[in-house]
């Protein structure tokens, strides 16, 4: 299952990098301003550093949920960083020590997508994560 949200208000300024997690969010969550170049290794390396580095443990062995939610100006195409997004996961999802940014992401079974736009990003990008492990079906 996959859903997406767009929505336009005020967001989170990137110049004060880690921030605590949302109350009442459901399940685990984390926050995190990164630097304007989704595309860059530096990039997925900030995440999955902070991550790693923030004493998560992995999600349990077996199907999990994930909803991302982005901040980002209005100039930034947002779609283009999801990928990399969740390519920083590892710390998360788990992954093979010999390769970084290739996280067991087949387990998400549950995956939302949501955009937030804020001018006063520019072009940094704000990331909000809650997981957690899937229900039974």
């Amino acid at each position: 299952m996959c859903h997406g949200q767009t929505c336009q208000g005020p967001s989170i300024d990137p110049r004060r990098g880690p921030v605590p997690a949302t109350a009442g969010a459901p399940g685990p969550s984390r926050q995190r301003a990164l630097p304007p170049r989704a595309s860059s290794t530096a990039w997925k390396q900030t995440l999955h550093e902070d991550l790693r580095r923030g004493g998560l443990a992995p999600i349990r062995p077996g199907p999990v949920w994930l909803t991302v939610a982005i901040s980002t100006g209005p100039g930034r195409v947002w779609t283009s960083l999801w990928k990399p997004l969740i390519d920083s996961l590892g710390p998360l999802l788990g992954e093979d020590p010999k390769q970084p940014f290739h996280p067991y992401d087949d387990r998400v079974v549950n995956l939302g997508l949501h955009h937030q736009r804020d001018p006063a990003l520019g072009h940094d990008v704000v990331v909000h994560l809650w997981w957690g492990p899937a229900p039974p079906a």
